[in-house]
């Protein structure tokens, strides 16, 4: 096909349009000799009637949303939208998604990690309790024992004294 200075323009045949985008390099990486037959494969695709949706990546490098719906009575209608902006927003939430997650399961980690630590002392704190309370049981016994041997002693002196041979 011969452009006149690659112009587009209402009328012009849809085949000589997307033959003109293949040459300008909008069709991404294919090679010179592929040209054709992608050409006749989106050709094809747009006489099937199908509608369709895709996304591609200029090489300015804007992403252009493109969506095709076949008209009544023939005919096809194609809109172009630029959502680079949108692209770009999305990727952004995305690594900040990443990030937040990885600070989730870092915070998560910490929180488990700070929970066994309270437990151990929560375990140590137990066994130091049930061990003073041993402690204190034994001491009491201890310091008890020489208690009620004086008293025991004390009460026999008294039930002898009462008895007239020591009277």
């Amino acid at each position: 096909f011969n452009y006149p200075d690659g112009e587009i323009y209402v009328g012009r045949p849809v085949e000589e349009v997307i033959q003109l985008n293949a040459q300008r390099g909008l069709f991404g990486d294919i090679e010179k000799g592929q040209i054709d037959e992608e050409v006749a494969k989106r050709v094809a695709y747009l006489r099937s009637g199908k509608p369709y949706s895709f996304r591609r990546v200029h090489p300015s490098n804007k992403v252009l949303e493109m969506k095709g719906n076949p008209l009544p009575g023939g005919g096809f209608v194609t809109t172009y939208t630029d959502i680079t902006e949108f692209v770009e927003n999305q990727k952004a939430l995305e690594e900040l998604n990443v990030h937040l997650e990885n600070r989730v399961q870092q915070r998560t980690q910490d929180l488990e990690a700070m929970n066994q630590r309270l437990e151990d002392a929560r375990q140590l704190a137990v066994q130091a309790n049930e061990d003073k309370t041993r402690y204190f049981a034994a001491i009491s016994h201890d310091l008890l024992q020489p208690f009620n041997a004086a008293t025991l002693f004390n009460s026999i002196l008294k039930e002898k004294l009462q008895t007239p041979e020591l009277a």
